[in-house]
């Protein structure tokens, strides 16, 4: 026999989840001295699974969960509904930042063949995203997926559905929290740059600029490819292979709904025996691209790519790495002997800052502001600039992300043995987000170092916990360490 093929169908019967361990070994045939059988001994797992309990995470903070898993599931059997080999599942995640409401049913052998069957359903509503606004959503999932031309390559297509929402929490507090003016660039790429105070221009226009999914739900119906290749010698904590796959996503166009998109991703991670025994280096690769066509202007806020957080930058806040939403600086000032409220500035002249952190006068009094409800009056400043020279917002804190068409990452992680069920990690990242669709300006880029343990608790399963530091980042990161929580011992997808 193949010792090869022995391994891969030793992986294939662990990745069931139908067996708690799996062993092979070698018996001599007496009639045939020159072969041998090969013996598999399994001994069942618990396949049925009721899970209580309270979790907190360092990006969705205080949460409790209830779930019920049946790994060995069968639709047609009741009332029990088990023996089948179908999995099925049932999880309600509810806490102060996230809800996740859940159910999932898997068919490995539809019609008994090797095409596996996946349908989802769910309905999740997302507080941890921002300080100012929600996302919601609610939709299903059907997927067919089997192996191609060798054992190792294998592919999918699924069809989604879902209502996405993203909703403010307290009305354009979002857009203009406590008096401070978005740049308008951002609002309406065809502003013009050096009058931010262009208001009446902006709110035309508003229905067409970044965030006209305020307050409102969208139908969107795509459907998605995958080609996936996997060399990797366990499941869960591989030291060998690799793992490479290709996605693509379809929005609109001939599906149908409200949104009109293409998504491509190319995504792999690598695993290779470290220095000594039990030390495992991990090496991970990502590179995306998200684009609008038909009649969508741009890509919806929540289908883009962001970066920050303990599955990417993991010496960065959740999100933080990408392109930002600028607002401006605003405060109180005299002018001409009577109190104006105004703006900061950096005014700009030839390229350059000419003049740092300037306060321009404006003529209305805060009552008469025309952010309270966006309905006001046209607003200027009373400081008018010289010919040739601009202005750009100063930068507060609390900006908020907006994602990027375009993205790259790397990591590399270095994992040692201490004791059972422990292992220390050191790990590097590197990656940067970027507002338009096929921009890759690799001279810039946020990059961290950081330490971290993995461990393995019963009845809960790997544990991650990271603390990463900021070596290169942009301005508006503090440049603080930050620890990041998580579940699952690497990071593949």
């Amino acid at each position: 026999f193949n010792m090869v093929s022995v391994n891969l169908s030793k992986r294939r019967l662990e990745g069931t989840g139908l067996f708690e361990k799996v062993e092979t070994e070698d018996e001599q045939i007496e009639e045939l001295p020159s072969k041998r059988n090969l013996v598999i001994g399994v001994t069942e797992g618990r396949t049925g699974n009721i899970m209580m309990g309270f979790g907190y995470g360092s990006i969705m903070s205080l949460y409790a969960q209830i779930g019920y898993t049946q790994g060995n599931f069968d639709l047609f059997n009741p009332p029990f509904f088990t023996g089948g080999g179908q999995k099925f599942r049932l999880q309600i995640t509810a806490g102060r930042r996230h809800e996740d409401y859940m159910v999932t049913f898997e068919e490995p052998f539809l019609f008994d063949k090797k095409l596996r069957l996946a349908v989802d359903l769910y309905h999740r509503d997302n507080r941890f995203l921002s300080d100012y606004f929600t996302q919601k959503r609610t939709g299903a999932r059907v997927g067919l997926s089997r192996t191609l031309w060798n054992d190792y390559t294998y592919g999918g297509v699924n069809y989604t559905i879902e209502r996405v929402g993203i909703h403010d929490r307290s009305y354009y507090t979002w857009m203009l929290q406590e008096h401070d003016i978005i740049d308008g660039r951002l609002i309406s790429p065809d502003s013009d740059l050096n009058n931010p105070f262009n208001w009446e221009y902006d709110r035309a226009r508003r229905d067409e600029g970044e965030y006209a999914e305020l307050n409102h739900d969208r139908m969107v119906s795509k459907l998605g490819t995958f080609v996936a290749y996997s060399t990797l010698n366990h499941a869960l904590m591989p030291n060998r292979g690799q793992h490479t796959q290709f996605t693509a996503e379809v929005a609109g166009g001939p599906f149908g709904g409200e949104t009109e998109m293409y998504k491509l991703e190319l995504e792999s991670s690598y695993y290779f025996p470290g220095l000594m025994q039990g030390h495992v280096l991990e090496i991970v690769g990502r590179v995306g691209v998200v684009d609008s066509f038909g009649g969508s202007r741009r890509v919806p806020y929540f289908d883009r790519f962001f970066l920050g957080g303990n599955r990417t930058m993991r010496g960065f806040d959740h999100r933080d790495i990408g392109p930002r939403l600028k607002k401006w600086k605003l405060s109180k000032g005299l002018h001409e002997g009577a109190q104006h409220y105004g703006y900061h500035v950096d005014v700009m002249k030839d390229g350059k800052v000419a003049e740092k952190d300037k306060f321009i006068p404006v003529q209305q009094t805060p009552s008469d502001y025309p952010f309270a409800d966006y309905q006001g009056p046209h607003q200027t400043p009373l400081l008018p600039l010289e010919d040739g020279t601009s202005w750009n917002p100063v930068m507060v804190d609390g900006s908020e992300p907006l994602g990027g068409s375009s993205y790259w990452f790397g990591s590399a992680e270095y994992t040692i043995p201490i004791i059972d069920r422990l292992r220390f990690a050191l790990f590097y990242d590197i990656g940067m987000s970027y507002l338009d669709p096929y921009e890759f300006e690799f001279g810039e880029y946020a990059d961290n170092w950081g330490v971290g343990l993995r461990l393995t608790v019963p009845m809960l399963g790997p544990l991650r916990l990271d603390y990463g530091f900021p070596i290169s980042h942009p301005d508006y990161v503090d440049g603080g360490g930050e620890f990041h929580f998580g579940v699952g011992y690497n990071r593949t997808f």
